[in-house]
């Protein structure tokens, strides 16, 4: 594969993988608002778009020549004990979250999708109920 084909290749998954997101939103508010809605789907399909533009980022940058490092002159720096002073707390690098804290997250997120599910599945009964509620209409009205 050339490095034209990957970029093209990459510019498509970015493309899609727009789509996707934005197709992944749209899904979200009609489950928001208990409107029919396939969240499941769209789930499904952006993750797959990102996976795909994972794959096409690493093959784009794998065919892209290595930088060439730029020359270096270090500086001659003395440091006293009086000039070199803590960090402050907040710029440590946060801790990663905990075992708890990613199961919580996990639960969270399953209980949504498990609600946006019953959501989608409520919207469906009503509108099965609302058709099946309908008058009947005659033959001889009906067009073919």
């Amino acid at each position: 594969m050339t490095s034209a084909e990957a970029l093209a290749n990459l510019q498509t998954a970015m493309q899609d993988y727009r789509m996707c997101r934005d197709s992944l939103a749209h899904h979200r508010g009609l489950a928001k608002h208990g409107l029919a809605n396939n969240l499941a789907a769209a789930i499904h399909s952006e993750h797959s778009a990102l996976h795909r533009l994972e794959r096409a980022q690493a093959a784009y940058a794998a065919l892209q020549p290595p930088p060439t490092p730029k020359p270096t002159t270090v500086p001659k720096i003395v440091a006293t004990a009086a000039s070199v002073k803590p960090l402050p707390f907040s710029a440590a690098k946060p801790a990663a979250p905990s075992f708890a804290e990613a199961k919580r997250d996990a639960d969270r997120a399953r209980e949504e999708y498990q609600a946006a599910m019953r959501r989608q599945d409520e919207a469906h009964e009503r509108a099965v109920a609302a058709y099946q509620a309908r008058p009947a209409t005659p033959l001889s009205q009906r067009k073919f």
